[in-house]
C-alpha cells in the first residue's frame, strides 16, 4: 500500500466516524498542540511558574 492509498483509507475511515467521535479527536489534537507549545515555553524559560507559562502560552497562540 502506498502512502497515498493509506491516506485515502484513513480519510474514509474518519468520514465514517460519528460526529461526536470526530469532535473528540480534534479536541484531543488541539490539547496536544497546547501541551507542545507549553513544553516549549517551559524549555525556554525553566524559571516560569504555572501562571507565567499560561500567560506566555496565550500570548504565543493568540498573539495578545
Amino acid at each position: 500500500m502506498t502512502p497515498e492509498q493509506a491516506g485515502a483509507v484513513q480519510l474514509e475511515r474518519g468520514r465514517r466516524l460519528p460526529l461526536e467521535d470526530r469532535f473528540r479527536i480534534v479536541a484531543s489534537m488541539i490539547e496536544d498542540g497546547f501541551n507542545l507549545v507549553a513544553a516549549s515555553i517551559r524549555a525556554e524559560h525553566p524559571e516560569y511558574g504555572r501562571e507565567e507559562v499560561r500567560t506566555a502560552l496565550r500570548k504565543r497562540i493568540y498573539d495578545d
